[in-house]
């Protein structure tokens, strides 16, 4: 498949990357964060075609157009963990916490280092009286561990019980970076541009945040490398459309580290 055959020298870049940089763990995964959270010559393309005017920097971007819409219609590996650029992982999410005031009650959701690991303290508090209405301390992320609790259950409140879930999910350190803006349409059926958002093909919008999108799509190619390396995923007529736009994209930027 072309695809690996354009990963190759991209794996022997990162990894003297990595080594030169003393990485204590050279495993391809590290190295990838590594890449993602450092300046270097691949990482730099990306941003550059993201936000060029010439003609290569056109063709850049449609194929992320081309890649988005195969990836939307052909769904991999699986219905419940699909691989686009909505559902992308780009190392821990910086939102430790969470302190809102809504109605009658205070919320503080915290993620708190702990270990290798994180702690979570989750309290609701009469805004008037500040007496607990609900209190949680985690030492894990896992949603069904709220949604069991019988202190949770035991809340007559159901728009409380769906802020904790609200607040909840935004400390979580793996939360997807979803980077696709939808467009709204006018009622005389006109498309509406998401505001804060780049254009990267007709009618596809991404954040207006190059570092960001860079990073979801350096993960992404990871993940399809991944797919084929682990046997995973069948390099099938109705997916080789992904592949061959993920090729592309890949020989684009590889072009630069040789």
């Amino acid at each position: 498949m072309q695809f690996i055959k354009a990963w190759i020298p991209f794996n022997a870049w990162y990894k003297r990357e990595c080594k030169l940089a003393r990485l204590p763990v050279l495993t391809d995964a590290n190295c990838i964060e590594h890449v993602c959270n450092t300046t270097n010559t691949y990482k730099t393309r990306i941003i550059t075609l993201l936000g060029g005017e010439d003609r290569e920097s056109e063709n850049f971007r449609e194929l992320i157009t081309d890649l988005h819409h195969e990836l939307q219609a052909h769904v991999i590996p699986k219905p419940e963990s699909p691989l686009n650029f909505s559902t992308m992982i780009p190392g821990i999410t910086s939102t430790n916490l969470v302190q809102k005031d809504f109605r009658a009650y205070h919320y503080k959701v915290e993620r708190i280092p702990h270990g290798t690991n994180f702690q979570f303290d989750i309290r609701v508090e009469d805004k008037a009286t500040h007496s607990p209405r609900y209190t949680k301390t985690l030492n894990r992320w896992n949603l069904n561990d709220i949604e069991a609790d019988p202190n949770f259950l035991a809340l007559q409140s159901e728009e409380c019980k769906k802020k904790i879930i609200e607040f909840f999910k935004e400390v979580n350190p793996k939360k997807p970076l979803d980077i696709v803006l939808r467009p709204k349409t006018k009622a005389d059926g006109t498309i509406v541009r998401p505001s804060h958002s780049i254009e990267i093909g007709n009618q596809v919008y991404f954040v207006d945040d190059k570092e960001k999108i860079a990073k979801v799509l350096i993960h992404l190619l990871y993940k399809l490398r991944c797919e084929i390396f682990h046997g995973s995923l069948d390099p099938t007529e109705a997916n080789m459309g992904i592949y061959k736009n993920a090729y592309h994209i890949q020989y684009e930027l590889v072009k630069e580290l040789i």
